[in-house]
């Protein structure tokens, strides 16, 4: 991916990772021992492309595949260290891209600009389907 004059690199290309991998990442600090395929079904993002995503982690070693205490017929996903350090870092770069983002608004604009996302999301059910 190049960069373009004038304008920062994406965060998840510079901590190399691919959207997939940053999905992954984000939803086991939500919701840990999930497997690949309920994080495929939660985000709506193909399996093989999730699959791909958690054999990548693991080879960084961003995250490990366990029985599950529950079911021991089960392999769950959790964040390492590392992972968790990765997470740490990206979304601390996200936040601050939003927030200089945001600065270009004045307070009433931000609070319209969150109550059109409050509406984008409340309908959720008639828009997020899976691909």
């Amino acid at each position: 991916m190049r960069e373009k004059k004038g304008r920062p690199r994406a965060a998840l290309h510079s901590f190399k990772l691919t959207r997939s991998e940053w999905i992954v990442l984000f939803c086991l600090t939500r919701q840990p021992r999930l497997n690949a395929q309920q994080i495929s079904i939660v985000t709506g993002r193909p399996n093989t492309s999730i699959v791909g995503a958690v054999k990548l982690l693991q080879k960084k070693g961003l995250i490990t595949r366990k029985t599950d205490i529950a079911d021991s017929r089960r392999r769950v996903l959790h964040l390492s260290e590392s992972g968790q350090r990765m997470y740490t870092a990206i979304i601390g770069s996200f936040i601050a891209r939003e927030k200089a983002m945001l600065q270009t608004l004045d307070p009433a604009e931000r609070r319209e600009l969150g109550r059109l996302f409050g509406k984008i999301i409340a309908a959720a059910d008639v828009w997020a389907k899976p691909y």
